[in-house]
């Protein structure tokens, strides 16, 4: 019994230990999701201007950004990660018949512990993210 307890013991220290690790581990991973998605997002936008009199633009709000068509109706929705939040108002990127960025210039996205700076330059790919 007194070895059970031991091993018990000897458990519950480790996870104390490690769980702290593992939320922030799991945090990042889902942040570094995010900017995938939104990167795939910003690729089918601007694939779908190219050559089209129609456009789709993204617009980013303060907990999620909308992928929208000409009239806009809302294509896709998509949330930021847990208490990350658009620290000016809201952005729209939007892309020319050329595939081109209309409107070049920059969000902050902030979480508890990190800002994110993405920039839209012109003519150099779609976006660049860094962290602050």
């Amino acid at each position: 019994m007194i070895e059970l307890l031991i091993v018990l013991s000897v458990v519950a220290v480790l996870s104390v230990i490690m769980i702290p690790s593992m939320v922030k581990t799991v945090y990042q991973i889902q942040t570094n999701h995010f900017f995938k998605t939104m990167d795939s997002d910003l690729l089918y936008v601007q694939n779908q201007s190219l050559g089209q009199s129609d456009y789709l633009r993204i617009v980013f709000q303060k907990n999620h950004y909308e992928i929208r068509d000409t009239y806009a109706n809302q294509i896709k929705r998509q949330p930021y990660p847990k208490d990350m939040t658009l620290k000016q108002t809201t952005y729209v990127i939007s892309f020319s018949r050329s595939g081109t960025i209309k409107n070049a210039g920059a969000i902050v996205l902030q979480t508890e512990d990190q800002t994110y700076q993405v920039t839209f330059p012109l003519g150099k790919g779609r976006h660049y993210v860094e962290t602050k």
